[in-house]
């Protein structure tokens, strides 16, 4: 990691390099005098830096209309040295202090100040837990308390992992542009809900490998976070100078930072050239400004020429209402090329005519740009007078700069393929000390991106080619510049840990006809319904008509795969956020974190537990959920479910803050106040009780699903999910008359939905994902795994302490902490698992997996901070059981008799699950043999809306699935083995062209 904490010429300096040490904290780095932390540096363990966000911290409302008794006054002492003191008279609203008391502001009406800064922050508390630190979820957790200024940090650690976080809390308003920075008292109703750093997006290993921040946009977020970040100039000169690299070393990071090279203003200055090469053939300056290579050297003569021309020609070329906000916005080069380009030649050829009069005198043959900018790279006219004066608020240029800020940046061929003259070849970096030596080159070889480089498409527009609203598109579609801030970036992931992903270009443009039908069509909308645990091999004709005869008349997506472990809840979670245990952190229905301080494993339906633990990790659901981007991409979300509570916490996310309704059997406490239980309840009647088969409660939640929650909520994605089969496989068995009487019974709920959706719901553009969560296998014994482990010597507990070395989560799929993280300790667990013939697949967090036989973390994708240090299964066979059916296992759970279901594992029976689509969106009558896994379902759900993919989800939408959509994408199966003496395991993976991740396929012990 590279830090650049450059701030404005000061003396003295702000920044301070010191260390601490303390028993708490051992850090260095740089501080500001006076504060008691390492603001940007490292301890033992972790390294960090930022960049300025430049966040939307603050609003003027017009507060006019306010009551006088609204309004308080005080009187502050403003006490002046060497001068008589100052008081003045401060008035206070609800919505703050009113600014247009200053004689400075020039603002009409009376105008009051909402600002972040104003409300109890703790931004010291959030650095010192960053100073103590010492891996990702600790690192983005200590920010809980952070509010301003809002800054994107950077992480790296001693173990490879890089990170991103947005240290920022910020109100929750509408996205898009505002007309006026003063805006309406009522839209201060905004600011009655607040996201913090852990609502916000964060990146934990991206794909890419590699990091880069420069006060540029970070991320796609759900809600605007600003619309002054700085322009692309830095950020796309990292990645073109470091991704040409082998390898990144600290002599290459030292000479980027030192590099004057502006692409936006070569760019500028090569249309200037292109004009004045016309309308003042041989003039001395145009000359200079055509020979400049774009590069800010201290001994540029040419670069003064660029410079002062283009301040003489701004002031011509636009009024100083205009030009001014723009030169604070860090872009003015971008935005004037823009207006270059789309401007009659003969305006630009008279304001050119201005800048370069004006330019003659100072362009002397000793004049450089040094003279004028002793720093040597700080060009006059964005420094000059003008720059960052006071906003004419009746010429504010609030909309083209936030469309500026919020489009989707053009890709440099885009510009060049444009026009000749957009974008020069930008000139490799030129070190000033050649062959200087500062440290030893960097061992891992890797390259820089932008933060936020991830696919996102760009929507397309239908205009026809004489629309006058075209070219505005097109100049909306750029931005760039340069602004002033903290450079930071990371690079610690060699090359070979780059995996493959998919860029979704613009949606095809439709002839007329078909884009603007005379009868407008429905917006689409999904409907998903799960069938929780419903085996594949039971969709039958004769076991459930309803569903079978659904899914041959739709798509049918045999090779689906669930996340491991394949418990419902991480099932839940990775559905719902399109992340696997790896990037969301639920990584069972229980699961032990020492973090916590409990005593056991951490059950995700025990309501007290979650909420210590959302105290600790900021979200226990650590991606983003997708109620959460529809909400932000102004869509209606509703759900309905039969699972346990903790289901309903899970498929909920934040629903309850963001007002989505959520409905659960469990009652009004467990729902969502939107959902509003109380009223259903009293319109239908009380949840039958739970019973086996679990019939009358999966009847009850269609009937609130049909009848309340979509006519009432009006949503345009809703969740059904049910409870059955899964909870009659578990206690009665997979084959029982039980379990074919629950397949039935939630197969003639969907029948009572295909029947609305025929008569009405196709109608109105709903489609339908009808799916399960997982499959089963059937119970062949019982193995108490505590007992065992203490009969080999472990001590065994139920969490760590002075006499446990193992904390234990029992059951089928078990997980296992380890004091200390201690490798003797894991090793010594690992070959007592290995020679146990009651266990199964062993994966471990272990610096050499090859050695002690086992497959790391990562390669079933749970490599995550509060995974244990070893996840095994009991041994599982694809056997059939004494009922016919493949898939039979042992168990660790008493309350499951023999011969009932479980799931859990890695066996392909409980692994593969349904998954099936039907609507207008979709092909009909047609099976899609690519695998697929859970991790595709928000993408897909959100490509059926005509919504872009989260920036960081790994999976994929199905294109293939789709009536208009791509072929199927190329697949390549990978086979991971691992053994010692005489035990050895498999698991197949299967890569797919577009997903950032493997998808499981089946994985046992094979010997």
């Amino acid at each position: 990691m590279a830090n650049d904490p450059h701030l404005g010429v000061n003396l003295p300096n702000l920044w301070l390099i010191a260390g601490m040490k303390s028993p708490g904290i051992h850090a260095v780095g740089l501080m500001i005098p006076g504060v008691p932390f390492v603001a940007l540096g490292r301890n033992q363990r972790i390294a960090w830096g930022g960049t300025n966000m430049r966040a939307w911290s603050s609003d003027l409302f017009d507060v006019s209309g306010l009551p006088s008794d609204a309004i308080v006054e005080r009187t502050e002492r403003l006490r002046v040295r060497w001068w008589p003191d100052l008081d003045v008279t401060v008035r206070d609203t609800p919505a703050g202090p009113i600014v247009s008391d200053a004689p400075p502001v020039p603002v009409a009406g009376t105008v009051a100040l909402t600002w972040m800064g104003h409300r109890p922050s703790d931004e010291l508390t959030a650095m010192l837990k960053v100073n103590r630190a010492g891996d990702f979820e600790g690192f983005r957790a200590a920010f809980e308390g952070w509010s301003v200024s809002g800054q994107n940090f950077l992480y790296a650690d001693v173990e490879g992992n890089i990170g991103q976080v947005m240290a920022v809390r910020l109100p929750v308003r509408e996205p898009g542009p505002i007309p006026d920075p003063v805006r309406p008292l009522a839209d201060r109703a905004a600011w009655d809900t607040t996201v913090g750093t852990l609502d916000l997006p964060h990146v934990l290993n991206p794909a890419s490998g590699h990091l880069a921040s420069a006060n540029n946009k970070p991320a796609d977020t759900s809600l605007p976070v600003s619309f002054y970040f700085a322009g692309d100039d830095r950020i796309e000169r990292m990645n073109g100078a470091l991704s040409a690299a082998e390898a990144v070393t600290p002599e290459l990071l030292l000479e980027l930072q030192r590099d004057t090279y502006m692409a936006s203003a070569h760019r500028l200055a090569r249309q200037f050239a292109a004009r004045l090469a016309i309308s003042h053939p041989g003039d001395p300056v145009g000359a200079g400004i055509a020979a400049w290579d774009g590069r800010y050297e201290a001994d540029s003569r040419d670069a003064l020429a660029f410079e002062l021309t283009v301040a003489g020609f701004a002031n011509a070329f636009m009024d100083a209402g205009e030009r001014r906000p723009l030169e604070g916005a860090g872009r003015l080069f971008d935005l004037l090329a823009d207006a270059v380009e789309a401007a009659d030649p003969e305006r630009v050829d008279a304001a050119l005519a201005v800048g370069i009069e004006g330019a003659r005198g100072p362009v002397r043959p000793l004049r450089v740009l040094g003279r004028h900018a002793p720093d040597g790279a700080a060009p006059p006219a964005r420094h000059g007078p003008g720059a960052g004066a006071a906003l004419r608020v009746r010429r504010f240029p609030g909309r083209r700069l936030q469309r500026h800020a919020h489009e989707d940046r053009a890709r440099s061929d885009d510009r060049a393929s444009r026009h000749p003259l957009r974008q020069p070849v930008p000139p490799p970096l030129r070190p000033r000390r050649p062959g200087r030596q500062l440290v030893p080159a960097a061992r891992r070889p890797g390259r820089l991106v932008q933060l936020g480089e991830l696919p996102r498409p760009r929507p397309a527009v239908a205009r026809r080619p004489d629309d006058p609203g075209a070219a505005d598109a097109r100049r909306l579609r750029r931005r760039g510049g340069q602004a002033d801030g903290i450079a930071a970036l990371a690079a610690v992931t060699p090359p070979s840990r780059k995996l493959p992903f998919r860029r979704n270009g613009p949606a095809p443009i439709l002839p007329p006809s078909a884009r603007f039908p005379e009868e407008p069509m429905p917006s689409p909308k999904v409907l998903v319904v799960v069938f929780d645990g419903l085996r594949l091999d039971h969709v039958t004709p004769n076991r459930a008509p309803a569903i079978a005869g659904f899914a041959a008349a739709g798509v049918t997506l045999p090779n689906t795969a669930s996340a491991f472990p394949s418990e419902t809840r991480v099932q839940v979670t990775t559905v719902m956020t399109g992340h696997p245990p790896t990037g969301h952190g639920v990584m069972a229905n229980a699961f032990y974190d020492r973090r916590l301080g409990f005593d056991s494993a951490m059950d995700t339906s025990d309501t007290p537990r979650m909420a210590a633990a959302e105290k600790v990790y900021g979200r226990v659901i650590g991606a983003h959920h997708l109620s959460e981007i529809l909400w932000g991409a102004g869509k209606r979300f509703a759900a309905v479910t039969t699972g346990k509570i903790g289901n309903a916490r899970l498929l909920a996310g934040r629903a309850a803050e963001l007002g989505q309704p959520v409905l659960s059997i469990w009652g009004d406490a467990v729902s969502t106040p939107a959902a509003d239980f109380r009223a259903v309840a009293a319109r239908f009647g009380q949840p039958p009780e739970q019973e086996f088969p679990n019939t009358a409660v999966a009847d009850w939640a269609v009937t609130a699903l049909l009848e309340h929650t979509i006519p009432v909520h009006r949503p345009d994605v809703a969740v059904l999910w049910l409870n059955e089969p899964d909870i009659s496989y578990h206690y009665r068995g997979v084959a029982s008359a039980v379990a074919g009487s629950a397949i039935g019974g939630v197969d003639a709920a969907f029948a009572r939905i295909l029947d609305w959706w025929r008569s009405e719901g196709r109608a109105a553009g709903w489609n339908i994902v009808a799916m399960s969560d997982h499959g089963h296998v059937t119970v062949e014994g019982q193995v108490d795994v505590a007992a065992e482990l203490a009969r080999a010597g472990l001590a065994v507990g139920t969490a760590l302490g002075p006499d446990v070395d193992y904390a234990l989560k029992p059951g089928y799929s078990a997980h296992v902490a380890v004091r200390g993280h201690d490798p003797a300790l894991i090793e010594r667990l690992v070959r007592v698992l290995q020679d146990a013939e009651w266990s199964g697949p062993i994966l471990a967090r272990t610096g050499d997996p090859e050695r002690l036989g086992v497959l790391p973390l990562a390669a079933a994708n749970v490599a995550h901070p509060r995974a244990g240090d070893v996840l095994f299964t009991l041994r599982a066979r694809d056997d059939e059981s004494a009922d016919g059916l493949p898939g039979v296992a042992l168990a660790d759970n008493p309350d499951i008799p023999i011969g009932g279901g479980m799931h859990g594992g890695l066996a392909k029976a409980e692994l593969n699950h349904c998954l099936f689509l039907g609507g207008d969106l979709f092909r009909s009558g047609v099976t899609v043999a690519t695998p697929t896994a859970h991790v595709d379902l928000a993408p897909t759900v959100l490509r059926a809306l005509g919504l872009p993919p989260h920036p960081l989800m790994p999976g994929r939408a199905l294109e293939e699935a789709f009536a208009v959509g791509d072929a199927a994408p190329p697949v390549q199966e990978v086979v991971h083995e691992a053994g010692r003496g005489g035990y050895a395991q498999r698991l197949v993976t299967a890569r797919v062209q577009g997903s950032r991740l493997p998808y499981l396929r089946w994985g046992l012990r094979t010997a």
